[in-house]
């Protein structure tokens, strides 16, 4: 038996009976969740680091101090 069969209706599943156009759905799926997790990511290291260099009135002005920046600012970028 091979592994990918082709069934009357033209559809192609591999032999497990999984559609391959799922499998390739499924796998786009899992590399667009990577992607948007990297651009969090990124984006989440470029505002802490732009917190960081706000002055101290910059920072009063919504309430925060210079320790809740750094406290922020030096969490690792996968932290929330």
């Amino acid at each position: 038996m091979t592994t990918i069969e082709t069934h009357a209706a033209g559809r192609t599943r591999d032999r497990t009976g999984v559609l391959l156009s799922e499998m390739v759905q499924i796998a786009l799926d899992d590399f667009t969740a990577i992607v948007v997790t990297a651009m969090d990511w990124h984006c989440r290291a470029r505002e802490r680091r732009e917190l960081r260099g706000l002055p101290d009135d910059a920072l009063k002005d919504f309430g925060a101090s210079r320790a809740d920046a750094e406290r922020e600012g030096t969490k690792p970028f996968w932290q929330r």
